[in-house]
């Protein structure tokens, strides 16, 4: 009888047991990036075909800071249709570097206006706790 009675308490025992928590994290690092703006004339009405990508020159100089993606927007207004060119650079380039940067964006895209943007490092960092060896009631 003793014996039947230590096993049920055994086993209420280990069924009302702590449950065992896991925690997982996950860091995520998004580089700092370097992001170019900048719009030039744009003729709708001429016969070749539209230009709707960065001129070759331009390009192959852009590219001495490191492969990009590019996109373009065209817009017509009143005061003149206009092509935007945005470019982000896909290796991490700092604001550290505007130093260098800046000036050479200048020199590149003379005479048209431009904007720089820095975008700063981001971290992101999750924590996701899981609970094992919980039972129905």
């Amino acid at each position: 009888m003793s014996r039947l009675f230590f096993a049920i308490c055994l086993l209420n025992l280990c069924a009302c047991s702590k449950p065992q928590e896991q925690e997982t994290r996950s860091v995520t690092r998004k580089p700092a990036q370097l992001e170019v703006k900048w719009e030039q004339a744009y003729e709708v009405s001429d016969p070749t075909p539209r230009k709707t990508t960065i001129s070759p020159e331009i390009e192959a100089k852009l590219l001495k800071l490191g492969p990009f993606r590019s996109q373009s927007t065209i817009s017509m207004r009143s005061d003149g249709d206009k092509i935007s060119f945005r470019v982000i650079y896909l290796d991490e380039i700092k604001q550290d570097q505007a130093k260098v940067v800046v000036p050479f964006i200048k020199e590149t895209l003379a005479p048209a206006k431009f904007e720089v943007i820095f975008h700063g490092e981001e971290i992101t960092e999750k924590i996701k706790t899981t609970a094992t060896g919980l039972k129905p009631h």
